[in-house]
């Protein structure tokens, strides 16, 4: 069985070909990669069942030809542009690379001879392994990776923390069943803020899981106030990742 994987570099793209070799051994797995783009989380394979191809979304003809490199059973697509501050900065870019490079890939699937059993979906990238934290996360480290006392950053986001290893498991099981294709949204069992994700994360570090966690008090009715009275302010919380943070916004 041929594989293709688009996003092979990044998060979860790179723990689904880790499973999947470990996992089945009648397969081929060809991962795309941009031009010059980070590979270390992929350094590490050394298999003849896996293939590196260079390939942008946003370039046609190079998605076709690893469409017709691959010749794939299967397609993973993980590649996006998913950071939502950066989609601020590079709103046209963002569009381009998640609608077009999408459409790209989707037509060179349609108008090849190959036999497609299916087409998997985007997910979200979340994780706490200290190594692979998401920016959000890689933030809060910072505060809470100390001796003796952890402190807390005020926030007002909510998550559904997942592990990476839970939505490749999730994923496979779904794409192995004869179910007809369906729009899933995977996320963590329960809604957890900020401190309650600290806490977890130091439960994990034997470092750390006897720190005193503090979390840093903040005047949210006074934010509140200025945020209603001077609507401009909202606009620019909103287009940070750091200010994000001060919003009651729920990440799932």
């Amino acid at each position: 069985m041929n594989i293709l994987i688009t996003g092979g570099t990044g998060f979860v793209g790179s723990h689904m070909i880790d499973y999947i070799l470990s996992n089945q051994s009648d397969v081929k797995i060809y991962a795309t990669k941009r031009w010059l783009e980070d590979t270390k989380n992929i350094d590490h394979i050394n298999d003849t069942r896996f293939e590196i191809i260079d390939c942008d979304l946003l370039d046609g003809f190079s998605v076709q030809r690893a469409v017709e490199i691959s010749k794939p059973d299967k397609v993973f697509h993980f590649a996006a542009q998913s950071f939502p501050e950066v989609s601020f900065k590079i709103p046209v870019i963002t569009l381009q690379t998640n609608t077009i490079g999408t459409t790209h890939l989707l037509e060179s699937i349609k108008n090849s001879k190959y036999n497609l059993i299916r087409l998997p979906f985007l997910l979200p990238k979340n994780i706490f392994d200290k190594n692979y934290l998401p920016r959000q996360y890689k933030l809060l480290m910072s505060f809470i990776d100390l001796p003796f006392i952890s402190f807390v950053p005020p926030s007002r986001n909510i998550y559904r923390p997942i592990n990476v290893q839970d939505i490749v498991d999730i994923i496979i099981s779904k794409i192995s069943t004869n179910e007809n294709n369906k729009t899933i949204n995977i996320n963590g069992p329960r809604e957890m803020n900020l401190l309650e994700i600290a806490k977890l994360v130091l439960s994990k570090n034997k470092k750390r899981n006897k720190n005193i966690v503090l979390a840093i008090p903040f005047p949210w009715k006074i934010l509140d106030f200025f945020l209603s009275k001077f609507p401009y302010l909202l606009n620019i919380f909103e287009r940070n990742t750091i200010l994000q943070q001060l919003l009651p916004i729920k990440r799932f």
